[in-house]
Parts: C-alpha cells; structure tokens; sequence
C-alpha cells in the first residue's frame, strides 16, 4: 500500500468529517483546484474512484 503526504492526509482527514473541497481549501489555505489535484492523487495511490472509496481504503490500511 502506498504511503500518503500530509497534505494527501489532511485532505482525507477533512473529508471524513464531512467537509467540502472548498471547505477544506479554504480550512488548509490552498486553491480548490489544489485540492482537485491531492484528491486525484490520493483516488490513483489508492486505486479507487471516488472520495467515499478513498476513505474506506485508507482506514482499512491504516493510513491515517
């Protein structure tokens, strides 16, 4: 299982508790399309479609 970056982390993290891509931008201080593209690479590291199958991965493979 591949490793995530902090930012790849926080991205998830702010996912689980519900927040939106530009919640979570404007939480973390980045541009939505930042978070476009840590959710991109978290969805190909973790071979997953979608931010609910991301989530499930990386809890399951303790990676957060």
């Amino acid at each position: 299982m591949p490793s995530l970056t902090d930012g790849e982390k926080a991205v998830l993290t702010l996912s689980i508790q519900g927040y939106t891509m530009s919640e979570i931008a404007d939480r973390i201080c980045l541009s939505p399309d930042t978070i476009k593209k840590y959710r991109q690479r978290i969805f190909e590291k973790l071979d997953v479609r979608n931010i609910s199958e991301a989530i499930v991965a990386a809890t399951n493979n303790k990676l957060l």
